[in-house]
């Protein structure tokens, strides 16, 4: 497959693209397993170059890092940043990783949380899972939609999570009216995990997520054509 919208490279990148030799750093970035085309790819930048402009898309990513941090060829942020994007919009989840560390750092993209979240989601939607980790470096509030997509899908460690946070205010706004439909949904589907996390909170706190409890009803008794109270 050919790609029309595949990055140019400047004559210098090329020609420095095409004359390197296998190098231990390029090796570097293969990652496990694929065995010897993967091998091939590494020691032949420029059978590197054509994979990726063939629609391989590991080969766009490795590609991507090497002229981002120049690793083996001259260093490229441009272009590498394109062949990295590329790739993850052809589903590669480690393209999406590093595309989400880019706009976290702002390096060779405008800083956007934003934007880096998104391509976590992403990322943990395809499988990867250093993304996980990526998002618990983040604040709660940098990284509230990837924990409110977990919370939609069922998510047992987000609805606790969120829940918490809500009642508490402790990294988001305080809203108890999110922290009680929250807490709700944890009770139906996980009870004992809810308990838990409720007895976690300040008595205060609690009383404002329980409900009421009912009103006790007055039981009048006819005596002697009077009413007397129980």
């Amino acid at each position: 497959m050919s790609f029309m919208n595949a990055p140019k490279l400047s004559l210098a990148s090329l020609v420095s693209l095409l004359l390197t030799v296998s190098s231990p750093s390029a090796v570097a970035y293969t990652g496990a397993g694929s065995g010897i085309l993967r091998a091939q790819l590494c020691s032949s930048p420029a059978e590197l170059l054509r994979a990726a402009r063939g629609g391989d898309v590991e080969s766009m990513r490795i590609l991507g890092k090497m002229l981002i941090e120049g690793n083996g060829v001259k260093r490229d942020v441009k272009n590498g940043v394109k062949w990295i994007k590329m790739a993850a919009e052809q589903g590669d989840s480690g393209a999406m990783l590093i595309m989400g560390d880019l706009y976290r750092k702002g390096f060779g993209v405008p800083q956007d949380m934003n934007k880096a979240v998104e391509y976590y989601i992403l990322a943990d939607e395809n499988g990867n899972k250093n993304a996980a980790k990526r998002i618990d470096k983040l604040s709660l509030k940098e990284s509230l939609p990837y924990w409110e997509k977990k919370v939609a899908d069922g998510n047992k460690k987000a609805t606790i999570k969120l829940m918490l946070a809500h009642a508490t205010g402790d990294g988001i706004p305080k809203d108890l009216d999110k922290a009680k439909d929250l807490y709700e949904l944890a009770k139906k589907k996980w009870p004992k995990a809810a308990e838990k996390a409720l007895a976690d909170l300040s008595e205060e706190q609690r009383t404002a997520l329980l409900p009421p409890p009912p009103p006790a009803k007055l039981i009048l008794r006819p005596v002697t054509g009077c009413f007397q109270l129980p």
